[in-house]
């Protein structure tokens, strides 16, 4: 039976809940365990919190990590081909190869090219109006190209349809927001939040409940029409009248899911899982005489002190209103150090407060949740003289600034609390300056505490116990301004930064941590 759309109080009244649900009644024998990839870490080739898979026309696999904000491209096989950086939080293939991808948690819809270069794009809550917002969740694409998104536009699940370069075309209701996927037929599969499957005519909008599956974390389709589900530890085939036609898996181990996440399918049918907590992909299905999967990677080092420097970048254009989230220096030897200073005050910078790792040997671990520091200057005192900070825009989730943070020899804390968070790029954005330089002075990253360190956190760390030394800590030079005879600013990416410390009053990272959970 099929019906148009309507809100979800008024379908269940209309429409009685379809008995199909996961049983252990199949008419088929599930796809044979071929082989697997991936492991724990940052490397080519492996894992660190993937959330999606997608396959593309050719048979090439696509993996999104939401820790390392990255896409990785392998072989059908699992070898590793490339990878690009982006965020996102669900990932598809079109028939012409462009990668589909929902980013920055719902709020865009970005095209890629199969290479990783971008082609097209949009943002969902731009396109609706200034009274409503929009968030995206699933995206699939139809054998004509168009792109189809289930969003939530004020509350409202929609499915959207694109062009394939990103270009509105129409948008309707939808029972449910969801994951989707689009078949060759003019049918899209909508696995909704609420619990169910739905099938719904991609021409018209009209819908029909098509099962009561429970919790669906992904859904896919292959070219027979076939609709394939997975669960955390399950994985389920049905026919495209609902009927299941297999199931496999289990809680953990080979052959089993480890929190599975992600489900796609190949045109020959081959499935592929791939598992959060296990840092793999699977694949079923039959295995040919020239697949050669990878042999896991080696399991990555522990977590202990890494070589973090911390630094100040000033640029005089005004900042992305995203600085937080997509900025850093085109090179670790494009940090500028260097600033003109004026007796008006003219002289303007955005100072962006970066941290990165000393060293870019792709073995080492850069996972940073937070620093502790101070800065030092020589203030404005009257006006016409010295450096000013006019204002301070933080990126971190928290910050903890002292009563005259911005002013010499003022320190703060800042910190990303949530994993998700943990700052793992080339650079990590703290925040920005807004300075004003009247006379020659500079700008210095010094310890915040009376024992004379800076220090960060790494991600997996209970405590803020990493210590900076002075060397890796960097300083601004302003209208010529130096430190001896240095008289550039100093980078500590590509020298030592000789600093005297100035030590400021001290805050334990326990107490951080106690004001954080508001413990007493």
């Amino acid at each position: 039976m099929r019906f148009s759309l309507l809100p979800l109080v008024a379908l269940a009244v209309l429409m009685p809940l379809s008995p199909l649900a996961p049983t252990d009644a199949c008419a088929e024998e599930p796809p044979p365990f071929a082989f697997f990839w991936g492991g724990k870490g940052n490397l080519s080739g492996s894992f660190n919190s993937p959330l999606a898979i997608t396959v593309d026309p050719d048979g090439d696999v696509y993996t999104v990590d939401y820790q390392d904000r990255r896409t990785q491209q392998f072989t059908r096989d699992g070898h590793f081909i490339q990878s690009w950086g982006e965020q996102a939080n669900e990932i598809a293939s079109a028939p012409n190869g462009n990668i589909l991808y929902i980013t920055d948690w719902g709020r865009g819809l970005e095209v890629f090219s199969p290479d990783g270069q971008r082609v097209g794009g949009t943002l969902f809550d731009l396109e609706i109006g200034t009274h409503t917002w929009a968030h995206g969740y699933g995206v699939d694409a139809g054998p004509d190209d168009r792109i189809y998104v289930s969003l939530s536009e004020s509350g409202i699940s929609k499915i959207g349809v694109y062009s394939s370069l990103a270009l509105k075309q129409r948008m309707f209701d939808a029972p449910s927001l969801g994951k989707i996927a689009v078949d060759g037929f003019g049918n899209l599969y909508l696995a909704g939040v609420d619990r169910r499957v739905y099938r719904i005519r991609v021409d018209d909008g009209t819908a029909e409940l098509w099962g009561n599956i429970g919790s669906v974390l992904d859904i896919a389709v292959d070219a027979s029409g076939n609709v394939y589900i997975v669960k955390s530890d399950r994985a389920y085939k049905y026919d495209s009248s609902g009927t299941l036609l297999s199931s496999w898996g289990s809680l953990g181990g080979d052959q089993a899911f480890d929190d599975a996440v992600g489900i796609t399918v190949n045109d020959r049918g081959d499935v592929y899982v791939i598992e959060r907590n296990g840092s793999r992909v699977q694949m079923f299905g039959e295995r040919l005489p020239d697949d050669d999967p990878p042999p896991p990677p080696p399991p990555p080092q522990e977590p202990g002190p890494f070589n973090v420097g911390i630094m100040i970048h000033v640029i005089k254009a005004n900042p992305p209103a995203n600085i937080c989230t997509a900025y850093s220096p085109p090179s670790r030897d494009g940090v500028v150090t260097l600033g003109d200073a004026s007796g008006d005050g003219t002289a303007r910078y955005y100072g962006v407060l970066l941290a990165a790792p000393m060293t870019e040997d792709p073995t080492q671990s850069f996972e940073l949740a937070g620093m502790q520091l101070a800065i030092d200057y020589p203030p404005t005192g009257t006006p016409g003289g010295g450096v000013n900070i006019v204002s301070w825009t933080s990126c971190g989730d928290l910050e903890f600034p002292q009563d005259d943070w911005t002013e010499p020899g003022g320190g703060n804390t800042i910190t990303w609390v949530t994993p998700e968070n943990c700052q793992v790029e080339d650079f990590a954005v703290a925040g920005v300056f807004y300075i004003s330089a009247y006379t020659p002075g500079t700008l210095s990253v010094v310890p915040y505490d009376k024992t004379g360190k800076i220090k960060v956190a790494n991600c997996r760390a209970a405590e803020m116990e990493i210590e900076v030394p002075m060397t890796q800590a960097g300083w601004v030079s302003f209208g010529g301004a130096g430190k001896g005879t240095d008289t550039d600013g100093c980078n500590p990416l590509l020298t030592p930064c000789n600093d005297e410390a100035t030590p400021v009053r001290p805050t334990t990272w326990g107490r951080i941590k106690t004001q954080y959970r508001g413990e007493n």
